[in-house]
């Protein structure tokens, strides 16, 4: 199992009244059966092209302003000698220590290629428009997204998102690359399956 492009997925379906039961036992049953029915179409070979492609990519972190880091410290001043305790006062913080890391942030970003399957591993939460987008565009046949692999760089929100706010789009050490960086990083990763897609030629083709 890995962990897929869901940066903004939800388990509820919050446009129905009444919700799903969601507990482990549920949740087992239905991904057991998933996985159950997939493996009934499974075909086998006795050799396909294993082909890996790296690139890093070096992007902007959202800094803090010198107004925004003196209101955080005034804050700050509000609870001085505990830890924080909700999210104002973790934001604060994290405000002020954000302030004094470095400017940039370097990404590994990674394409596998095993037979026609792609792999493009990403190291944030990735929303899923985006992970729709690189397999819409991935000249294999079947492409996948794994999330946090190779790293942990938060959320990476759409431009437009960054406009309508909400938890994901929030500045903390853990999650602050710039407002570009979603279709950078789509781009990067659309670049390497392309790069894995003609780099190995399966077994009939060669």
């Amino acid at each position: 199992m890995s962990n897929g492009t869901s940066g903004d997925a939800n388990c509820n379906d919050y446009t129905r009244a009444k919700r799903r039961e969601y507990d482990y036992h549920t949740v087992g049953r239905d991904v057991a059966r998933a996985a159950f029915e997939a493996y009934k179409t499974i075909v086998y070979h006795d050799w396909v092209p294993l082909v890996m492609r790296e690139r890093r990519l070096v992007l902007d972190v959202r800094m803090p302003t010198e107004q925004e880091v003196t209101r955080a410290r005034e804050f700050m001043k509000t609870f001085a000698g505990r830890k924080p305790r909700n999210w104002p006062e973790v934001y604060a913080r994290e405000t002020v220590m954000l302030s004094g890391m470095a400017p940039t942030r370097e990404l590994k970003l990674q394409a596998i290629r095993i037979g026609d399957l792609g792999i493009a591993a990403i190291p944030c939460e990735v929303y899923g428009s985006t992970g729709l987008a690189i397999k819409a565009a991935s000249p294999l046949g079947t492409t996948m997204n794994i999330s946090l692999a190779n790293g942990c760089d938060g959320y990476i929100a759409p431009p437009e998102q960054h406009e309508l706010g909400g938890y994901t789009t929030w500045r903390a050490r853990t999650s602050c690359l710039e407002e570009m960086a979603e279709p950078k990083i789509k781009a990067a990763a659309v670049g390497l399956l392309v790069e894995v897609a003609t780099a190995g030629k399966l077994k009939d083709e060669r």
